[in-house]
């Protein structure tokens, strides 16, 4: 009896140190529209800028107590299109207070920073795993993106579609986040709208 209770909770942990890449099944097998994939530039990265609060006082959670100082920090993410409809989705990047000047410029250098040092203009994006790179259609003006999202120590599925206003700019408007369950999620708003940069 000993043993397998041992078994079960060495099983356990072992699997909790292990990701698991969810809705695979759910990943569009997108074959771009060559005539339309020359509207995303290749050359640089498109990046969606805006403000997030920063706490200064840490307050340990449950305690009802508020932070007595934040500080709005500028933030980027960023996108990099691949030529064979392969997309590579960036974390965020801070910059400096919002309202400084050169802000946007050291959210801007960190993200190049980590684009050099993982090498993500010459990725090999046919040999490297679903979960790091996603995909990428455009029909008519309107890009959907399939890429999957780190949660909890696993990888969920996130596609969020928008427009392509011209090569510079597109505007993203819709996301679903899928998770481990069958059923599909409701599809909810964003407002957010990526500018291109060149590398």
């Amino acid at each position: 009896m000993d043993r397998k209770i041992i078994i079960l909770i060495g099983s356990l942990i072992l699997s909790s140190c292990f990701s698991t890449t969810f809705n695979k099944g759910r990943f569009k097998k997108f074959v771009p529209v060559q005539s339309q994939n020359h509207l995303l530039k290749k050359n640089g990265y498109y990046f969606y800028e805006t403000g997030v609060y920063r706490h200064n006082n840490y307050v340990p959670y449950g305690t009802g107590a508020v932070p007595l100082d934040s500080t709005r920090i500028k933030v980027i993410d960023g996108i990099i299109f691949y030529e064979n409809a392969k997309v590579y989705i960036t974390n965020h990047f801070d910059g400096l207070l919002f309202e400084k000047e050169n802000s946007l410029e050291v959210a801007q250098e960190k993200l190049e920073n980590r684009i050099d040092a993982y090498n993500l203009k010459g990725i090999d994006t046919m040999n490297t795993h679903i979960s790091t790179l996603g995909k990428y259609e455009i029909r008519n003006d309107t890009i959907t993106i399939q890429y999957f999202r780190f949660s909890f120590g696993d990888r969920f599925l996130t596609e969020v579609k928008g427009i392509l206003k011209d090569s510079n700019n597109f505007h993203l408007f819709e996301r679903t986040d899928f998770s481990n369950s069958w059923s599909k999620p409701k599809p909810y708003a964003i407002n957010k709208k990526y500018t291109f940069k060149e590398y």
